[in-house]
């Protein structure tokens, strides 16, 4: 089915059919063997994972009508989106295959570990993983790669350098086999003193991360993909689109799914520049290096302590870029986007290339006391203060743009998902069963379990950014400027979080300087009790349970980040309008027989 749209009119048309599944198959094998004071174990695990996208979006042909053709016809008192659609003369007719992409990957992977008792207080681990990494390969060497000044072999009339498997530089998966990847990890348990209630633990190791198949999704681009734009057409047909263009249907053979595997000598059919998604040559997996120190003491056999510290960092961390980034120099504008990016002669709009040069660091200290059993009562309470920093919280993909410039630095600040002071604590207290009361006393008021949940965070990180698109890149990552001496709280109120005139437009060509993830919202606290009694019925055969559940039963106000993008105006700019939930309550029974 056909999709119109009407200026100021409406939108007609069919949706589209999409799939998106993904499937996984573990293998595992471990062995331990004992052998005097050490415990050997060793073992390997395999995985073998597929995603298969489908989606037909684009084959149904979009026609835009604007009113020029009426107006060409009958005057500037009769321009008429309306008119031009009854006429059947679009404005921009467009349609493409769809997109559809099928990647997969194997994962291998081999350890050996040695757990040492030194002594009858000391106990040594260490152990060595090998985990190759085998690139994930788009079915049908549907990939492409970015290589600047390089002519495929592939398919000769490509632009100049995109190449694609098969061509020097472009592997099946767009990156090489990396075989040398050893994470060695060491640790230590320490038994502070004779009876065994301190004792003193610290690791170290090298971890592999899974590179993710969502990453490589991005690949529905020419050739694997055909799409036709033609805009500017005053009298261009809806009957016939092609013909009325002067050319011929691209898509005559019909539409293609991942198995369409086109001719070196294909024509790429556009009438303007497209943009293509690449796996930099020098990709790298990425790893992530931890360490850990903690203190545990047992005060009591109901009563312990721990204390500890945890410290990481990831490297070699992808992130995506545009590797046709429009130069910014004078006359420079938001509608010269694609005339200023260097490659756009060669037909070349954006190019999304995944790189793995971001790093990540996280560093956090917890603080924990358990108490169990004692008079029916389980309590657990921790605080943890942390920090996490990054170059960008979003997966990489060759979908979309997640880093500025072409410096991965240039977004780094607090991770999305940081919350530098945590706060949680359970309890779950079981009354006495009264056994020595009556039967009525015992049903009524005996064995109910009482519990809570308590949470207090501070509150997520956000970005003050600038929708206008002053560095003129088109990526969306552009954050205002800051007005020196002036407070980004001052007048703060309740539902009014930042100063509107602490802020302004980001210089022309800048991404800004007020910093990603700068500011936090409200902390957010909630208390969450629940009872819950079972009551035999009919001799203790049949069982009715009661549970009653309150969520934030303070009713405590849990507001979300107000709206940070400097162009929605002084009005708006600051202002939270959205919370968390209020008070819940519900009440449930189960009947059991």
């Amino acid at each position: 089915m056909s999709v119109f749209y009407a200026f100021d009119g409406f939108i007609a048309g069919g949706g589209a059919n999409s799939h998106f599944p993904r499937t996984s198959w573990d293998y595992n094998l471990n062995v331990l063997h004992p052998v005097g004071k050490h415990q050997l174990s060793f073992g390997s695990n395999f995985r073998a994972v597929t995603l298969d996208e489908s989606n037909d979006s684009g084959q149904n042909p979009a026609f835009l009508f604007i009113g020029l053709t009426s107006l060409i016809l009958y005057g500037p008192l009769n321009d008429n989106p309306f008119a031009d659609f009854v006429m059947g003369n679009p404005f921009e007719f467009v349609q493409a295959d769809g997109i559809y992409s099928k990647v997969s990957g194997k994962l291998f992977g081999l350890f050996a570990e040695d757990k040492y008792r030194a002594t009858s207080r000391l106990t040594l681990t260490g152990g060595l993983r090998w985990d190759p990494y085998f690139p994930f390969t788009p079915a049908n060497n549907h990939l492409d790669c970015w290589n600047p000044g390089q002519q495929s072999g592939v398919f000769h009339n490509a632009p100049l350098g995109l190449i694609y498997p098969g061509d020097p530089g472009c592997s099946a998966g767009g990156a090489t086999t990396k075989y040398g990847l050893v994470q060695p990890r060491v640790g230590l348990a320490y038994q502070l003193n004779s009876n065994g209630s301190a004792a003193l633990r610290a690791g170290w190791g090298m971890y592999a991360t899974q590179a993710q198949l969502q990453s490589l999704v991005g690949f529905s681009a020419p050739p694997f993909v055909r799409s036709f734009v033609e805009i500017g057409n005053f009298f261009q047909s809806v009957d016939d689109p092609y013909g009325s263009n002067g050319v011929s249907n691209p898509f005559a053979d019909g539409f293609h799914n991942a198995s369409y595997v086109p001719p070196a000598d294909v024509t790429f059919p556009f009438s303007t520049g497209f943009g293509v998604s690449s796996i930099n040559r020098n990709f790298q997996p990425a790893y992530t290096e931890q360490w850990t120190l903690s203190l545990q003491k047992a005060f009591t056999h109901a009563d312990s302590f721990e204390l500890a510290y945890v410290g990481s960092q990831s490297i070699h961390v992808g992130q995506t870029y545009d590797a046709n980034l429009p130069v910014y120099g004078p006359g420079a504008s938001q509608g010269n986007e694609n005339e200023r990016r260097p490659y756009y002669s060669l037909g070349l709009e954006r190019i999304l290339d995944l790189k793995s040069d971001s790093t990540g660091q996280y560093n956090g200290l917890n603080a924990t006391y358990n108490h169990r059993g004692v008079g029916g009562l389980d309590l657990s309470t921790s605080f943890n203060w942390s920090k996490c920093l990054d170059d960008g919280s979003q997966p990489a993909t060759t979908g979309a743009v997640t880093a500025n410039g072409d410096n991965p630095r240039l977004l780094h600040g607090r991770c999305d998902f940081d919350q530098n002071l945590t706060s949680r604590s359970t309890v779950i207290w079981n009354s006495p069963n009264l056994k020595d009361h009556s039967a009525w006393v015992r049903a009524t008021a005996g064995s109910w379990t009482v519990s809570g949940l308590v949470v207090a965070d501070a509150g997520m990180p956000y970005t003050v950014w600038d929708g206008g698109d002053n560095s003129m890149t088109g990526n969306g990552h552009d954050m205002a400027d800051v007005v020196p001496g002036v407070s980004p709280t001052a007048g703060a109120t309740k539902l009014r979080k930042l100063n509107y005139a602490a802020f302004t437009n980001n210089a022309p060509g800048t991404y800004g300087n007020s910093g990603r993830n700068s500011f936090r919202s409200d902390p957010w606290i909630h208390v969450d009790p629940a009872v819950m009694k079972t009551f035999p019925l009919i001799k203790e055969r049949t069982q009715l349970t009661f549970r009653a559940e309150a969520f934030n039963v303070l009713n405590h106000p849990n507001f979300y980040g107000p709206a940070s993008d400097y162009n929605s105006g002084p009005l708006n700019f600051g202002v939270i309008t959205s919370a968390r939930d209020p008070r819940i309550l519900q009440f449930a029974l189960k009947l059991g027989f």
